[in-house]
């Protein structure tokens, strides 16, 4: 009798709370995995934004990907120092443009050093900067050789 009771009890989720278990509750502790969330950036300012910057005599390249951690790639040729205030100055243009993007990160990139380094972003950075508080992002300076 006990295994038809047993059987009765697994055989469905409106049973189950008839055998004293509580389904609802059972499926309310599991924890479920949710994908990140890109910022929403409004897709017109945010071409309006590249532009801008495109026009920046410095500027050779942009990769701009909204749903990548440095959303902000800005390809120059560098000389080997230290691009924070160039990778704030992008900031600046960002927010005169209305790109509300609280976490944005700008990285200011060597693309000689990137070209050697087979895509390397990080080790090609001359600096990178937190948009919302101007903090460091990385201090990878750009490989040599």
């Amino acid at each position: 009798m006990k295994s038809g009771f047993l059987a009765f009890c697994l055989s469905g989720a409106t049973l189950l709370a008839a055998c004293g278990q509580d389904p609802v509750a059972e499926r309310q502790q599991v924890p479920k995995a949710e994908a990140p969330v890109a910022p929403t950036v409004d897709p017109t300012r945010a071409a309006a934004a590249k532009a801008v910057i495109s026009a920046e005599p410095r500027v050779k390249d942009i990769l701009y990907d909204p749903a990548a951690t440095v959303a902000w790639q800005i390809g120059v040729l560098g000389d080997g120092s230290p691009e924070y205030g160039y990778a704030d100055y992008i900031c600046q243009i960002l927010r005169e443009k209305g790109v509300d993007d609280p976490d944005a990160i700008v990285r200011i990139v060597d693309l000689a050093v990137l070209a050697r380094h087979e895509g390397d972003f990080r080790g090609a950075s001359l600096g990178a900067i937190v948009c919302r508080d101007r903090s460091h992002f990385d201090d990878a300076p750009a490989a040599r050789g």
